[in-house]
């Protein structure tokens, strides 16, 4: 899958399409000799993939240094992946019609999936052909059913990638924040089952409405700085500058490939 074009020119990517409480318990490792960059965005849902993508993808929503000019002149090449392949070919079709192109760029989707080649890799140990430590796929696959998360080889071997948010152990269970009202997906293990996301979750203004939590809000503005925060209800004045006064070091951190595709 990211081994292919390890001599081709330009920057490769590994993308993937899903959402950050997914990729959390597992994702797809690039080997290191590859120089392929991997990529997971911290949106909480696929509808904000759109907006992810023209912040920190489309190489013509910003200005480009003369060496990153040169990268996108060489072409580039991005590997998606996702569950099933459904969102991934829905993706790359919205930026193949969305984004502007180069006819050096590419971008692949992983035909069928995790789920596809994790039943593979299966097939490929119970042959002899492979090795469990051979695998791209560190973790387990976050699953939309009674499941949960599905793993290869022995269940109590399997190295964990995640920590659970109370008490920082290693851990691959998932559940929900401890406060009543809130949705957020969390990695807990069975005794750290009722804790919240964050401190303030629950919290509310001074007209009794419930604010973002804190947790929610650093991701949001992670992702989009103080501009993209404006819209986020229980954000206060104080706490816009204050995002303002950080959004330099915040975006230091924030990840940015400006890549432009075609099909």
């Amino acid at each position: 899958m990211v081994t292919a074009t390890a001599d081709a020119e330009g920057e490769r990517i590994l993308l993937d399409i899903r959402n950050h409480y997914e990729s959390r318990i597992g994702y797809f490792e690039a080997p290191e000799e590859s120089g392929i960059q991997t990529v997971k965005p911290q949106v909480r849902r696929f509808s904000q993939f759109p907006a992810f993508v023209k912040k920190h993808i489309d190489s013509t929503s910003r200005s480009l240094s003369e060496s990153e000019k040169e990268q996108v002149s060489a072409g580039r090449t991005i590997f998606s992946y996702c569950t099933g392949g459904i969102r991934c070919e829905k993706a790359t079709r919205w930026i193949a019609e969305n984004v502007d192109q180069a006819p050096q760029d590419r971008i692949y989707t992983l035909q069928g999936g995790i789920s596809a080649y994790m039943a593979w890799f299966e097939e490929e140990m119970i042959a002899g052909k492979k090795r469990e430590d051979e695998c791209l796929w560190k973790g387990r696959e976050y699953v939309f059913d009674g499941r949960g998360s599905l793993g290869l080889g022995n269940v109590n071997q399997r190295k964990k990638v995640a920590k659970c948010h109370g008490c920082e152990r290693e851990e691959d269970r998932m559940g929900k924040c401890g406060m009543e009202g809130c949705e957020l997906v969390l990695v807990v293990c069975e005794a750290c089952e009722s804790v919240k996301c964050c401190s303030s979750c629950g919290d509310k203004d001074e007209k009794g409405r419930r604010n973002v939590c804190d947790c929610e809000r650093q991701r949001e503005f992670g992702l989009w700085g103080s501009e993209g925060m404006k819209g986020v209800k229980g954000v206060s004045a104080k706490q816009k500058k204050s995002n303002e006064r950080g959004e330099r070091q915040i975006r230091n951190d924030t990840i940015d490939i400006r890549v432009r595709i075609v099909e």
